[in-house]
């Protein structure tokens, strides 16, 4: 079988790439796949963090890619739908997660050439910062598929809204490999300069609003001396905010500086086994991948529980301790 994913790879940086490599070099297991990039993912001014592209820090897994579609060129809409239909694919797979790509993988998927599947791998079908054209846009690109596979019940109840006949499977977020090994807990407190005793209370990945860190911040205003709490990621927009609520709140001795990059993240993952903190404003899709890290490097979590989330969650959770009381509930 022939297999082309449409996505972003290599040299894209963020677990969507990520994940895309992991899917490429397993498919290839057993069928014959090609993988086509994004020669440009996002025009600059949509993209609020530091860089689009893999850093000397950031631990990526390279894939060979064709960097094939601007999704700000019509143009290479056209050429990319050409470049698959000349490879004579069985499967066209692309990845969806917010409207911007509707247009253009939309199109392509229109033009992927008789005879050809078009799968679509459903990360978000309601984004999470929504706006006035994102249920047309996906209307358009959910009609250009032949199936889709979700990740959770929550996108899977989505899908099904906008598109009721919708053919699908649903299948839990799965695992990444590629972290590398965690660190001993002594040696990771001792590179990050943490103090040796406390109980580490990990926050980890991009910082921005529905992601909740003002949430956990007051919450961890709240408990005792023997905490410390770790915000290892990059902020997608100012981290002022939260540094107004660092610096207001008690505790805010114990808050090591932010550590920014996610090179290593065994030695973040080793110093924060004691808690790892998935404070959500919503029921955030995403953090079934900071869900998987649980299962990989044996931390308990606090969190919130939200509609489908109960069905990955073991464990205790926040329930008026380090969650609080908040608008989306305990």
């Amino acid at each position: 079988m022939r297999i082309a994913i449409l996505s972003c790879f290599y040299p894209f940086r963020g677990g969507i790439a990520q994940f895309n490599a992991n899917l490429y070099l397993e498919l290839g297991k057993s069928s014959v796949v090609k993988a086509f990039n994004f020669s440009r993912q996002y025009p600059d001014i949509l993209f609020p963090g530091k860089t689009q592209y893999v850093t000397p820090e950031d631990e990526a897994v390279p894939v060979e890619s064709e960097a094939v579609l601007d999704t700000a060129n019509p143009l290479t809409w056209i050429s990319t739908a050409r470049k698959i239909r000349e490879w004579k694919p069985d499967i066209l797979i692309m990845r969806y997660w917010m409207s911007w790509f509707a247009p253009s993988l939309g199109y392509v998927a229109r033009h992927a050439g008789k005879g050809c599947k078009v799968i679509a791998i459903l990360d978000n079908v309601v984004p999470h910062e929504p706006r006035f054209f994102d249920t047309p846009f996906t209307k358009y690109f959910l009609k250009g598929c032949d199936g889709f596979v979700t990740m959770c019940d929550a996108v899977s109840g989505d899908l099904l809204r906008l598109m009721p006949d919708a053919r699908f499977i649903m299948r839990n977020h799965p695992l990444y490999s590629h972290f590398g090994e965690k660190l001993p807990r002594l040696e990771a407190e001792k590179r990050l300069g943490l103090e040796h005793g406390r109980k580490n209370i990990l926050f980890f990945g991009l910082i921005r609003h529905y992601k909740g860190l003002d949430i956990l911040l007051e919450a961890f205003s709240g408990l005792g001396e023997e905490y410390q709490l770790i915000i290892a990621g990059e902020p997608y927009g100012s981290f002022a905010p939260y540094q107004e609520i660092i610096d207001r709140i008690p505790g805010r001795d114990r808050i090591p500086a932010l550590y920014q990059g996610f090179g290593g993240k065994g030695l973040f993952l080793g110093c924060g086994r004691d808690r790892a903190a998935l404070p959500l404003s919503h029921s955030e899709r995403h953090k079934l991948c900071l869900l998987s890290f649980r299962s990989a490097y044996d931390c308990h979590r606090r969190g919130r529980p939200e509609g489908d989330d109960r069905q990955y969650w073991h464990g205790d959770c926040c329930r008026g301790r380090l969650g609080g009381k908040h608008p989306g509930g305990d």
